[in-house]
């Protein structure tokens, strides 16, 4: 067993048979030490009563029941810990004791923890004598004195600021949804392990070196673990091989894992509700419904349902209980398949936790506000904000009804890229999680329309690449320009270069809002892209050489993805102003909107000799869709599209990228002339964002993540 170990506030010494708190030595005798340390030399491992009485009483002749039983028992005192329902010393009936509480290694260079000045070292006790009553007496008088003049004149000592963030895990790979143990000492958190092979649960301890603690090994991927608040277990979900999701609980230390229940569909983390006996989960029934908050009971199974989303929404998510446990935070996303348009809502609960009436918003703007996360005191909440490329974390006071709206804050110190905040509910620790994610544009070549193989640029080359995201290039239709999006400026804007990659010049300066899908005028003088500069996403024109964009749509519902006609005369996008997203157009020089398709659509794009006009039924995961320009039935064209720029329609056929599966990922191409889906190209790496073939049919351009994981960030003093 390693010299020292931080379990929970406490520090075991077993070399100088000490036992802190807070740094603070507490007293405890010879027996209740060495029980506390084999136990705590095995965690999560039954010690029996005969081992201990070997170990400890050796051949001792004494009453070693009664002893073992009084050693137990100062050792709880001296943890504050209940046989009840403990934290650190579990009885098992009939055969010994268990460690439950996980334990660390302390270094050998970490020096041991300073007294706290809350509690300070504990003083020896002496009895005054009856002489030095009266001289205590008058110094008592004094300090109250002085105590009460230094209150008056001595201004009171701020709150420690809070630290910069610093890295809480960097491990390969991807690390998720932090949750805080109540004590705040500890996170759990999902990865996929050091070979990135399947993602589980583990638990960290805040300040110790070596590896985490591996909760849950099961080959199906675990995620969303989520602390309780008695710090005993720890509820998690599993994504198992029939598509649905189950939600399980596990001891925080490791064991038996126990199936609370099935669930069909279901997204983000449960929240627990302040007395552990309820979890809230966003869950949907079928795909045709909006997610919804429930709650189910950790003991029996039981569901209630507790909001109501409009039914053209995505519905809502993320729910967070606040610390008196009256109030439900939640995200709702009222526009359908965009998640980064959503905004905080407040729903009141009465006792029993019913709803005591309707949900109040707290935010507003539709500025992608999820993972609410609140304060310690219930005053304040903090939640991530932005687009998918650029996201912040930000504060706003929780006000009562009918108070005026409050103002969210930026937190300072934070990067961008982050989200998923967690909040101690003690030690006053702030974790999230950052985004490492870097995109860039390759180049490779078309097949030959000859059915010749690949033309002489057969092997991909990075085109388009800098420090930060590039992504969504399109061709000018005299392919000499390339239009793309890019953070390079710090914020995601639409920028062009020439055909080979250089001169790259910004076209628009929004300075954070988000700006996505550009497409060239068939002229080539003018550029399409949509925006939530004003709030809601709208459709955008700007000069091929820049100038102030002009603003096209003004609906109050969200309008997206815009292409041209062949022609000219018409812009593509697509809207929910009706309540369902459809495919709309209007005149390239603005003026009222025409709704053209009925069965739901997106992301339109007119084909190359301007007959047809394709649409994907969503934006992720998706099918593509063709519609006569003239009028007529709407047919499939394929299924299986990973993301709606990931497309691009020439005249003999479809370049797309597929969802991915077990294969490798791939760009494939569907010939008109055959009906066959054929590979063109596959890759290690996944391909991201966008999709482009060249006028002249010789070039393909698409976008490739160069590196791609995440890491736990953590901030101390968070007030």
């Amino acid at each position: 067993m390693p010299g020292r170990i931080r379990f929970g506030v406490y520090e075991l010494d077993r070399d100088a048979m000490e036992l802190r708190k807070h740094g603070v030595p507490i007293r405890l005798q010879e027996q209740p030490f060495r029980v506390l340390a084999m136990l705590a030399e095995r965690p999560g491992e039954i010690i029996t009563r005969e081992q201990l009485q070997e170990r400890i009483w050796g051949n001792t002749f004494v009453d070693f029941d009664q002893s073992l039983n009084k050693a137990v028992n100062r050792l709880r005192e001296a943890l504050n810990d209940n046989a009840g329902t403990p934290h650190y010393v579990e009885t098992v009936p009939r055969r010994g004791y268990r460690f439950i509480a996980p334990v660390a290694e302390i270094p050998a260079t970490e020096a041991p923890a300073p007294p706290s000045p809350a509690t300070g070292a504990p003083a020896r006790q002496q009895r005054p004598g009856r002489r030095l009553v009266w001289v205590a007496a008058l110094l008592a008088a004094f300090a109250l004195g002085v105590g009460t003049l230094w209150l008056v004149r001595s201004p009171a000592k701020p709150p420690a600021a809070p630290s910069n963030p610093i890295p809480l895990s960097t491990y390969p790979g991807n690390q998720g949804r932090p949750s805080f143990s109540p004590d705040g000492n500890q996170v759990a958190f999902a990865w996929g392990g050091e070979k990135q092979n399947n993602t589980d649960i583990y638990v960290k301890m805040i300040g110790a070196n070596g590896p985490p603690l591996r909760l849950t090994t099961d080959a199906a991927p675990d995620w969303d673990p989520a602390w309780s608040p008695d710090g005993r277990f720890i509820a998690f979900l599993r994504y198992l091989p029939t598509g649905k999701t189950a939600v399980l609980l596990m001891p925080a230390i490791g064991g038996l894992e126990r199936k609370v229940t099935e669930i069909s569909s279901i997204s983000g983390r449960p929240a627990w509700s302040t007395d552990g006996s309820w979890l809230a989960l966003s869950e949907r029934d079928s795909e045709t419904e909006p997610f919804a908050l429930s709650l189910l009971s950790v003991d029996t199974g039981e569901k209630r349902r507790l909001t109501s989303p409009p039914k053209q929404s995505i519905g809502d998510f993320d729910p967070a209980f606040s610390p008196d446990g009256r109030s439900l935070a939640f995200s709702r996303s009222i526009d359908a398949q965009s998640l980064f348009l959503s905004d905080l809502y407040q729903l009141p609960l009465s006792e029993g936790w019913k709803p005591a009436g309707e949900p109040r918003q707290i935010t507003f703007g539709n500025q992608g506000a999820e993972d609410p996360a609140w304060t310690a005191d219930g005053r304040e909440i903090v939640y991530s904000a932005g687009s998918m490329v650029r996201r912040g974390l930000w504060r706003i006071a929780v006000l009562g009804h009918g108070a005026s709206r409050a103002e969210p804050q930026r937190l300072p110190d934070v990067e961008d890229d982050v989200s998923q905040p967690a909040i101690s509910r003690s030690g006053h620790r702030l974790a999230y999680v950052h985004w490492l994610r870097h995109t860039s544009i390759w180049r490779m070549a078309a097949p030959s329309l000859e059915g010749k193989g690949l033309r002489s640029l057969n092997q991909p080359t990075p085109l388009i690449s800098s420090t930060r995201n590039d992504e969504t290039p399109q061709f000018s239709p005299d392919g000499r320009k390339i239009a793309f999006t890019s953070t390079r400026s710090g914020s995601l804007e639409v920028w062009v270069c020439d055909a080979d990659g250089s001169n790259a010049v910004q076209v628009t300066s929004f300075g954070g809002p988000g700006v996505t899908t550009p497409r060239w005028s068939p002229d080539g003088g003018r550029i399409a892209f949509d925006s939530n500069a004003a709030g809601e996403f709208d459709i955008y024109v700007v000069g091929a050489s820049g100038g102030r964009p002009q603003r096209m749509t003004t609906n109050p519902a969200n309008d997206g993805n815009p292409s041209w006609s062949h022609d000219g005369r018409w812009i593509y996008f697509d809207s929910a102003r009706t309540g369902q997203q459809q495919v709309w157009k209007m005149s390239a020089n603005g003026g009222e909107a025409v709704q053209v398709t009925k069965d739901g659509g997106y992301a339109p794009l007119e084909s190359p000799d301007g007959k047809f006009l394709y649409y994907t039924k969503a934006l992720l995961s998706t099918s593509l869709w063709k519609i006569p320009i003239e009028g007529g039935e709407a047919s499939k064209v394929l299924e299986g599209l990973s993301y709606y720029p990931n497309v691009a329609i020439v005249g003999s056929g479809i370049y797309f990228i597929p969802t991915r599966h077990a294969t490798r990922p791939s760009i494939q191409f569907l010939n008109f002339a055959t009906n066959n889906i054929s590979s063109i190209a596959t890759f290690e790496k996944a391909p991201a964002e966008g999709l482009a073939v060249s006028p002249s049919g010789e070039s393909i351009l698409y976008t490739m993540v160069q590196q791609s994981g995440n890491e736990l960030m953590l901030v101390e003093n968070l007030r």
